[in-house]
């Protein structure tokens, strides 16, 4: 069972299998404009790739924001249409190039209605944020009411024993008048890890609480080929 910002409780029917190891892909930033374009036609390819080698491998995939470069309806329809192929469940975030037109009408209408959500998963809590709530352009945040949901996630998994994993468009420390009390309930709950987009290269962090980790974007590469990233969850070990 899962529940959003709004407090609306979602089934799942995620569980785990005999190992207790908690899988998942991460696609990098797709920044999507038309369908001639390369990054298209590679985020294609790694949807069939993913369905034809990993299967029942991964527990879900997630995309961690900029998924259409300008927001614009025609990107959301491309996105769409691609993730439409995918065989593993989707989780999808969004990221500042998804608010461009100054709203996540269409990422909802497109992508994913409910972008923040939580859900069990075994002995571990998957905690889904949205980082542009506070408004359009480059300027993230959580704003005051999803920091309140976040603050009773955490609380809630904390008395369960759940160690905690958040999934966000960017770094915690650039969530603007939220960083800093988002910063002290990771501690306070002993968030494992964070898995993000944003930076367009392939990053782990570790701070001495938590793991931080990027992955290479699939639109704007600035460093190798073109690919997905593999994390897993194994107790308190991160992979």
């Amino acid at each position: 069972m899962t529940s959003n910002s709004n407090g609306k409780q979602i089934t799942t029917g995620l569980e785990l299998d005999d190992s207790s190891v908690l899988s998942w892909l991460h696609f990098g930033d797709l920044h999507i404009t038309q369908a001639d374009q390369q990054n298209y036609r590679d985020f294609l390819a790694l949807i069939e790739d993913a369905n034809n080698h990993l299967g029942d491998g991964v527990n879900f995939a997630v995309l961690p924001g900029d998924n259409a470069d300008d927001g614009i309806e025609d990107q959301y329809r491309l996105v769409q249409a691609a993730v439409d192929r995918l065989a593993i469940p989707l989780h999808v975030i969004p990221g500042d190039h998804d608010i461009k037109t100054g709203s996540l009408h269409l990422f909802r209408s497109y992508l994913e209605p409910e972008p923040v959500q939580s859900y069990a998963a075994g002995s571990y809590q998957c905690i889904f944020l949205n980082s542009v709530a506070v408004g359009r352009g480059v300027r993230f945040g959580l704003g005051r009411y999803q920091l309140t949901w976040l603050r009773l996630e955490l609380e809630a998994a904390t008395r369960q024993d759940r160690r905690c994993v958040l999934f966000m468009h960017t770094y915690p420390s650039e969530l603007s008048d939220s960083a800093a009390e988002a910063t002290r309930l990771m501690r306070q709950h002993r968030v494992l890890m964070v898995d993000m987009g944003h930076t367009h290269y392939n990053e782990i962090a570790n701070d001495g609480h938590t793991i931080y980790a990027t992955t290479r974007s699939t639109g704007q590469i600035e460093e190798g080929p073109v690919g997905f990233s593999l994390a897993n969850l194994d107790g308190n070990v991160v992979s």
